[in-house]
This record gives C-alpha cells, structure tokens and sequence, in this order.
C-alpha cells in the first residue's frame, strides 16, 4: 500500500491514531530497485525509513509512549534484515 496506519491502545482506550504516507508501493516508487536489489538499495532504502521514522512519527509517538510511564521512544530505525 501507500501507507501505514499507527495505533497505540490499551483496551479499552485509544492514544493514538495516525496514519502516514509510506507504504510499500510508495517505497517502490521513490526508491525503484534494481533486479535483483543490491546492498546499496537494501541500505538507501533503510535510509529513507529511518529519517521518515524519526521525523513523521516518533514525534507524535514520544508523548504518547511517555505517557505510560516510560522513556518514550530510543530511535526508530529500520531494523536491520539478514
């Protein structure tokens, strides 16, 4: 899809509920692999979610996350695949 939907909860409440614009079809168009994908698009790619992680959604999540009495978030990352 061309997004990906957020939601923390904890029944019966809702927190939060965000959707942004970054899905797999979006990825695919603004980051075209090659055929077969190489480290370097694995590594671009990454990139690109890490900064769109710490810029569109770990801002809204932090307050949220906090609220349950933790340290909100670390850093999101894309995680590494192997």
């Amino acid at each position: 899809g061309g997004s990906t939907e957020w939601v923390v909860g904890e029944a019966p409440r809702t927190y939060l509920t965000h959707s942004t614009c970054l899905g797999t079809t979006r990825l695919l168009e603004m980051l075209p692999p090659g055929d077969p994908p190489s480290s370097d698009d694995l590594a671009r790619c990454r990139r690109a979610v890490t900064e769109f992680l710490s810029h569109e959604v770990e801002p809204r999540l932090r307050p949220v996350l906090a609220a349950f009495g933790g340290q909100g978030t670390r850093g999101l990352s894309c995680p590494t695949i192997m």
